[in-house]
């Protein structure tokens, strides 16, 4: 029978220690990936079998987020092209406590960059948060085409 320190020693030597330090790049590059307005909301939870689950806190964000998967998919894709990434699936993590994060994704909450940070700081004061301007004249848009086709 092999003693604990033998099979500790057995995992990490199996261990390749390069996807390591990509896995650990990708986690710390979230906001050049994502972009600043959206990294302030979200961020990545766990890498699995090729998709990068990312936790949004509020569904405002989340519809944000959906809407450049293409563009942060690509992004990673390119940047990370060894890790094989295929999707990115996004889960509402608002309202759930930190523990449980880390229970099932072993996530902590990373600390913000700056302008994340800024951004955050200015909308807690804020009654109510206000979506972005492409985001209005796309809902827009969609109104307009939903009005033609009940008339």
């Amino acid at each position: 029978m092999k003693r604990a320190r033998e099979l500790v020693e057995q995992l990490f030597q199996n261990i390749n220690h390069e996807d390591l330090k990509i896995y650990g790049r990708i986690f710390s590059s979230w906001t050049d990936l994502a972009g600043t307005d959206l990294a302030a909301h979200s961020r990545i939870l766990e890498i699995d079998r090729g998709i990068v689950f990312v936790g949004v806190d509020h569904p405002g964000w989340m519809q944000m987020i959906s809407m450049r998967k293409a563009r942060i998919l690509s992004g990673i894709k390119k940047q990370y092209p060894s890790l094989e990434i295929r999707d990115l699936r996004f889960l509402l993590i608002d309202g759930v406590p930190e523990e449980e994060l880390q229970k099932r994704f072993g996530a902590v909450q990373p600390e913000k960059t700056e302008a994340a940070q800024q951004e955050t700081d200015s909308s807690e004061g804020a009654q109510e948060a206000k979506p972005p301007e492409d985001f209005k004249k796309k809902l827009e848009k969609l109104g307009k085409s939903i009005e033609k086709k009940w008339k």
